[in-house]
């Protein structure tokens, strides 16, 4: 069966860093050091995109990152000419699961966060883009330039960021992310080319800001944390360890671990719980934006295996014929 992202990298847009680059005027240029080494004397900043430049960094192992919003002279905040772009930075890898974790388990992954995640939200991105371990998505906004706008705008990025289950901090004015079409050498000796999988701004307009805000305030009524975590499903009537295979944001992580474990160990026998249970959650756990502190995430398991071993226990209630029958069933 043919995946989502098989099929985003068929029909990816054929667009150079340069062409992707047109459509961000006013972005600075990032060169850094991509390896674990993270040299600091490879860093260079540049005003503008050269690919002669961009060729000679990547050479050594660089990355070519480019800034969301436009600056003047220098890329800080007193130089901002206007906001005009959302980003979220999406790793569904853990630092400590990515030196063992497959180019197909990673894939798996991705396919999805797309199908359960970025599928289902309302508003697409403009552009998004693949890196080894996830995706980076840019929203075009109206711009804003006047201050109150832009800290509004921001904290709707933080929410947006939320909702799509992105690194959270990853919202800085300054942000910057991959350029499409450059090397990432996360891994040095295995390069990884990333790849604009779509490019929405020639068909869809600038979001209005308020347009960002009411969709992600639906949502947020829609599915609030604690009706969540009672009835073990998300807003779209997904079992909540099913939406949240391939790992959650920060404000989702207890609930799903609750829930997941849950279905685990309602599966095996009592013997395998510590092999099999524990050892399954921690996997999981790696999979996270940010991963439970591991004595956080063992009382989530003991907490659920003492319900279940109670339940085993006790057995279900026998039927009391003098109760009446429900007139609804949850």
């Amino acid at each position: 069966m043919t995946t989502l992202l098989t099929t985003l990298r068929q029909h990816a847009p054929r667009v150079t860093a340069r062409q992707f680059l047109a459509a961000h005027p006013g972005s600075f240029i990032q060169y850094y050091d991509d390896t674990p080494a993270k040299d600091p004397a490879k860093a260079l900043s540049a005003r503008t995109f050269d690919p002669g430049q961009a060729r000679r960094k990547q050479r050594e192992r660089c990355a070519v990152g480019f800034s969301l919003q436009p600056f003047g002279e220098r890329r800080i905040k007193d130089d901002l000419l206007c906001f005009r772009t959302m980003g979220v930075d999406v790793d569904l890898i853990a630092p400590p699961a990515r030196a063992t974790m497959t180019a197909a388990l990673i894939d798996e992954r991705k396919e999805a966060y797309l199908r359960s995640v970025l599928a289902p939200f309302p508003l697409k991105p403009h552009w998004l883009t693949e890196t080894r371990h996830g995706f980076h998505l840019l929203f075009r906004v109206q711009p804003l330039r006047e201050p109150k706008d832009i800290a509004g705008a921001q904290a709707i990025n933080r929410r947006l960021v939320s909702v799509l289950r992105g690194d959270p901090n990853a919202v800085l004015l300054t942000q910057l992310l991959r350029v499409p079409g450059t090397l990432q050498f996360k891994v040095p000796d295995q390069p990884f080319l990333c790849r604009l999988l779509l490019d929405n701004a020639g068909t869809i307009a600038p979001y209005p800001l308020a347009t960002i805000r009411d969709v992600l305030r639906g949502r947020e009524e829609q599915s609030p944390r604690t009706s969540d975590a009672a009835r073990g499903s998300t807003d779209r009537g997904v079992p909540r360890w099913q939406d949240g295979l391939g790992g959650v944001a920060e404000g989702h992580r207890n609930a799903t671990a609750a829930s997941l474990i849950g279905k685990i160990l309602r599966r095996l026998p009592e013997e395998l719980w510590e092999t099999a249970g524990w050892g399954g959650l921690r996997e999981w756990n790696g999979r996270n934006t940010v991963p439970l502190p591991e004595r956080e995430l063992r009382s989530v398991f003991l907490s659920i295996a003492r319900r279940e071993r109670t339940a085993r226990r006790v057995g279900p209630r026998p039927l009391n014929p003098s109760t009446p029958c429900p007139t609804r069933l949850w």
